[in-house]
This record gives C-alpha cells, sequence and structure tokens, in this order.
C-alpha cells in the first residue's frame, strides 16, 4: 500500500509542475502506539519470525511522525535531500 501512495504521490508532483505546487508523502515505518507497546508474545513464539518482521532502524514517537507532516504543510518551508 506505501508503493502506491508514493507511486501517487509522484504522479501528482508531475502532473501539478506548472502551478509550482509541492506534493509530499510520509510513509512512517514501525511506530510507539499501543498496538505495539501493550503487545504480549503468546507462548513458544517463533522469535526468528518476529525478528524478520519487526522495525530494523527502531521505533518512531508518533509525535515526530506528526512534526514532520507539520513542517511540510507549513508554507515555505523546504526539505532538501
Amino acid at each position: 500500500a506505501k508503493h502506491a501512495v508514493v507511486g501517487l504521490t509522484r504522479a501528482l508532483a508531475v502532473e501539478f509542475t506548472r502551478e509550482r505546487l509541492r506534493v509530499n508523502v510520509v510513509c512512517p515505518g514501525g511506530m510507539l502506539t499501543p498496538q505495539v507497546t501493550d503487545f504480549t508474545a503468546p507462548q513458544d513464539p517463533d522469535y526468528k519470525l518476529i525478528m524478520r518482521i519487526a522495525a530494523p532502524r527502531g521505533l518512531m514517537e508518533p509525535r515526530d511522525v506528526a512534526a514532520v507532516i507539520a513542517f511540510l504543510s507549513t508554507p515555505g518551508n523546504q526539505l532538501v535531500a
């Protein structure tokens, strides 16, 4: 689903180039939400499987993702990659 959102974002960015409209997408990875922090593993879990799908770069705070979205939605702000 995230790949589809990125593709749609790129298409919109190209479509609105002449209007100088900035189009961004934010695709956060693992986040520290109650779903994650309140998780308890079942008896005898397959930790190899769990670690394959776990967030390899750690987990983010929801407020950090919100800060990025607020920054991108403020007129005049630019991120240089």
